[in-house]
């Protein structure tokens, strides 16, 4: 699962679709530029030594459906560093080898200690929160900086102390709660019952987390959260039963929150409301989350089944010839898959760096007290070479890379940043919207 330093460096290269199957993979924000100018005063103040980025995760659970994505964005996000930006203070920044933990109960501060012992500064973790809980107590102990490219869970800040070292670079729960509970009090589908949502979800701490967060927004507003279904993590779904307690109170807003498993459910429900004629009966509104918003054109659902459905995707829009290529020339199975949470995996390499930049330093907490300041500067810059530059002459930035514009706030959590809307066809192919929503998390 790990992606080596000759292997990103190979996809670089020319693609193995040949030239016509892919837009030309340019280096992005770069205009073409091929060469570095030389050092400045503050370059020859900085570290001679390089930064050693780790990176970890699970291969299980909701993250596990995303490990492709997250793997292949780092590594790229590292190599094109350094082969095409000229790395960062006049040297490469290392990679060491991808951790994965593939079952629940590996210990994820053995494998933290591991990295430290190879000079690991900035970590980019995909962790599934139970394991980022566990794992934080000695990532703390090692000062190393921290960036998420799939966290979101309130349970994580509730139960480890992370001493200002970690960002997680993707809606929190308030935000997303949020949303759904403003989709089910507002202009709810007629034959549905106000305010009423049926969730699920995981059985995992994201899937609580979340679920608990539903209910804090719900009930003070008047909705309810009817009795939600949490199911064991990799296991499939009971659809004919799921659907059948959803359309036996049809509610204003089903949320499913897991994986690929999703897609067949939401269609077993659009089914459901038909009558003998094959006419709905009732618009049963539905919302997937980042991992079931995949194409599910070969999943042989009945026609036009996945109309109700609507997924998101946090990040910035995939323009031809940017992310979306860089990808699908590592991966052409990401045609299908999508790339979630491999913007913010990308963005997490270049923010360690860029901070790093601002910090004059390849020390983890010296990075993480630079981290948010990349973010809100008044120079506005899309590119990694472009930000650094800026930053070596004094100025301070803010970067708008592939995740969009994000903002943090006072714990390292997003304050705000972009949505992307997904909808299917009548096939069940996936149609990524041409515009991107901003979310300003509550309170």
């Amino acid at each position: 699962m790990s992606l080596t330093r000759r292997r990103a460096l190979a996809s670089l290269g020319v693609s193995a679709l040949g030239a016509g199957a892919l837009a030309a993979c340019t280096p992005i924000g770069r205009r073409g530029r091929s060469t570095t100018p030389p050092p400045t005063a503050s370059d020859r103040t900085a570290p001679t030594s390089p930064l050693v980025i780790g990176s970890i995760g699970s291969g299980f659970g909701e993250p596990g459906q995303v490990e492709t994505q997250i793997r292949l964005a780092v590594g790229e996000a590292v190599e094109r560093i350094n082969t095409v930006d000229g790395g960062l203070f006049g040297q490469d920044v290392e990679l060491v080898e991808r951790i994965v933990l593939e079952e629940p109960g590996d210990d994820p501060a053995e494998q933290i200690e591991a990295l430290a012992a190879q000079g690991v500064q900035v970590l980019v973790s995909s962790l599934e929160d139970a394991q980022l809980i566990a794992a934080l107590p000695t990532i703390v102990a090692r000062g190393m900086a921290v960036l998420c490219p799939w966290s979101s869970s309130k349970a994580v800040r509730e139960q480890a102390e992370a001493s200002g070292l970690l960002f997680r670079l993707v809606p929190p729960d308030e935000a997303i709660a949020a949303a759904h509970v403003e989709a089910a009090l507002t202009s709810p589908p007629k034959g549905t019952t106000p305010g009423t949502v049926f969730y699920v979800a995981p059985d995992t701490t994201a899937g609580r987390s979340l679920r608990a967060e539903l209910e804090l927004q719900l009930n003070p507003a008047g909705g309810t959260l009817l009795e939600p279904v949490l199911y064991p993590p990799g296991e499939p779904l009971a659809v004919a039963d799921i659907a059948a307690r959803v359309l036996a109170a049809p509610p204003a807003l089903l949320i499913l929150q897991g994986g690929p498993e999703c897609g067949p459910l939401a269609s077993a429900v659009h089914e459901g409301t038909k009558d003998a004629s094959g006419r709905s009966q009732v618009s049963i509104r539905t919302r997937m989350g980042p991992a079931a918003s995949v194409d599910y054109s070969r999943a042989s659902l009945p026609a036009e089944s996945l109309s109700d459905a609507e997924g998101t995707v946090p990040g910035a829009l995939l323009s031809t010839g940017d992310f979306a290529d860089i990808m699908l020339n590592l991966d052409t199975t990401l045609v299908s898959e999508g790339f979630a949470f491999g913007q913010q995996a990308y963005d997490a390499v270049v923010i360690a760096c860029l901070a790093a930049q601002r910090a004059l330093s390849i020390v983890g907490s010296e990075i993480a007290a630079e981290v948010p300041a990349v973010l809100t500067g008044s120079s506005a810059c899309e590119a990694y070479y472009d930000c650094r530059q800026l930053l070596s002459e004094g100025s301070d930035v803010a970067y708008s890379g592939m995740s969009g514009q994000l903002e943090l706030d006072s714990v390292g959590d997003l304050r705000s940043g972009e949505l992307r809307r997904i909808t299917w066809d009548e096939t069940g192919a996936r149609v990524i919207g041409d515009s991107t929503t901003r979310f300003t998390r509550p309170g």
